[in-house]
């Protein structure tokens, strides 16, 4: 369903219905691999909000990102490129407090 259009209201929709963000098509693609081939950067923007994972691969061991870039959605490749600079950030902050002896919740 998500394949044939990946408009940023459908696929909002859909995952109204079926939760299932990281779901595969019949040649191992999510939802956001096909948001990022078909350059739309308000769809992408959805999903990972929804928690799509960006480091997916397809058939072909390609993330979304990378097929962003190939076919040149700059939009689209941009989101995903800040998504994952923002999580590769937080992923160290936790790894700076785990190694001061702490979880970052402990301050809350």
């Amino acid at each position: 369903m998500w394949f044939r259009s990946t408009r940023a209201c459908e696929i909002d929709a859909y995952y109204r219905i079926s939760p299932q963000v990281d779901a595969l098509s019949g040649r191992g693609a999510t939802a956001l691999h096909a948001a990022a081939v078909g350059g739309h950067p308000q769809a992408a923007r959805v999903l990972v909000l929804r928690g799509a994972a960006l480091h997916a691969l397809d058939e072909h061991g390609m993330t979304a990102l990378e097929l962003a870039d190939e076919r040149d959605h700059q939009l689209a490749a941009h989101l995903l490129r800040a998504v994952e600079k923002a999580a590769e950030g937080k992923a160290r902050e936790g790894k700076a407090e785990a190694e001061r002896g702490r979880e970052p919740h402990d301050e809350l």
